[in-house]
């Protein structure tokens, strides 16, 4: 080509060019060429950046689901997700769960199923030993859940455990101990406001009353004989302490328990020859006899219960004795002899022997009673003899 023809072509092309470049110095070309090396840069930087997109987007999408799921979550589940970085796992019991589960419980385990929390189960009692047999309250839950059945039940109280013939373990309450400030309590609760170291009979009574003692019976006497009174109707500090000190007494019920121990220890022997002589002393006071009114119901009181009919009959025929008016000590001793050496039949009775004459008159109301001749046949000795 020649030159000529080459300047005709590169002016035509010049022609070509923007009118804005045509008249543009070298300089502003030179920045207008940089431009457009600029924009190509700029296109290819998008073109990396949505191939960087698509590589991102899976990872977006995960990230999007997490928020959702987050935000829907309970506040205490969220406050643990948070703190641990994890979510928790639930611990509640679903149908499904329920009914894929019940089929692996063994016949000793039944599980409900419900929407809500399980309510705990109750304390097993304490025993020996357990059995090993399957109740009849458990069979029916045991088909139940062979069947596969979910449907909402009402919780169900424990199956009873079928015993065996093996003794039980009952735990009683734990006994109370004793201590001293206890039976310091007990005696202030009833001693007498002029004098705090005596419980007189009106707080005596009270005593036996919360105790549940009758006072009818036999064993206030007894509490007052163990108690060592010196008086009726009057109880001393040292004495009644003294007596829940020995035997270990911190309630009133372990007190009414003793003394009906006490009472029933009365069958016999020393034991009853100390009672019946302390009874007399205690009785009398400050006299030298005891009255009459006050012989009959203490005999009636302690003498049928040890002796039985013959002791019956000692009480019936001092109703007769209208004139009698006391009893002195020797004569209430010889009383007691009387009845622990003769028989309700009068066997061994020894009519030479000096006997006061109380007992000779008893002898003789007894034998014109029954016909003469000593003759019995009545019941021998009482619940104490």
């Amino acid at each position: 080509m020649s030159p000529g023809r080459d300047f005709a072509k590169v002016a035509n092309a010049r022609k070509c060019l923007p009118s804005r470049w045509t008249g543009l110095s070298p300089p502003l070309a030179h920045r207008a060429s940089s431009a457009s090396l600029l924009t190509g840069r700029l296109q290819t930087t998008q073109t990396q950046l949505t191939r960087l997109s698509a590589v991102l987007s899976p990872a977006i999408g995960l990230l999007t689901s997490f928020k959702r799921l987050f935000s829907v979550m309970p506040p205490k589940r969220k406050a643990a997700t948070a703190a641990t970085g994890e979510p928790k796992k639930s611990t509640r019991t679903t149908r499904s769960s329920t009914a894929a589960s019940s089929s692996k419980k063994t016949a000793k385990t039944i599980q409900l199923s419900s929407d809500d929390d399980p309510a705990p189960a109750p304390p097993a009692a304490k025993m020996r030993k357990a059995s090993t047999r399957t109740t009849k309250a458990a069979a029916p839950a045991k088909k139940a859940t062979a069947k596969g059945s979910t449907s909402r039940k009402k919780a169900a109280p424990a199956p009873a455990v079928e015993e065996d013939d093996e003794e039980v373990k009952v735990v009683s309450p734990k006994k109370q101990k004793y201590h001293a400030s206890a039976a310091q309590t007990i005696f202030k609760k009833y001693a007498d406001e002029d004098d705090v170291d005596l419980i007189a009979a009106e707080g005596l009574e009270r005593l036996c009353t919360d105790a549940k003692i009758s006072m009818e019976g036999l064993e206030p006497i007894v509490l007052g004989w163990s108690t060592g009174s010196k008086q009726m109707g009057e109880i001393r500090s040292e004495g009644f302490l003294n007596f829940l000190a020995v035997h270990k007494i911190a309630s009133l019920d372990a007190l009414a328990k003793q003394v009906v121990k006490d009472t029933k220890a009365l069958g016999g022997g020393e034991k009853w020859k100390d009672f019946y002589a302390w009874l007399f002393n205690w009785a009398r006071g400050e006299q030298k006899s005891l009255d009459i009114d006050m012989v009959k119901p203490l005999w009636a009181l302690t003498l049928p219960p040890r002796y039985g009919a013959l002791g019956s009959e000692l009480v019936e025929f001092l109703e007769s004795k209208e004139k009698l008016k006391g009893l002195t000590k020797d004569s209430w001793n010889m009383v007691g002899v009387f009845l622990d050496t003769v028989q309700p039949d009068l066997g061994g009775y020894d009519e030479s022997a000096a006997w006061p004459s109380l007992i000779d008159e008893f002898v003789e109301w007894k034998r014109e009673k029954k016909g003469g001749g000593g003759g019995g046949g009545e019941a021998g000795r009482g619940l104490l003899g």
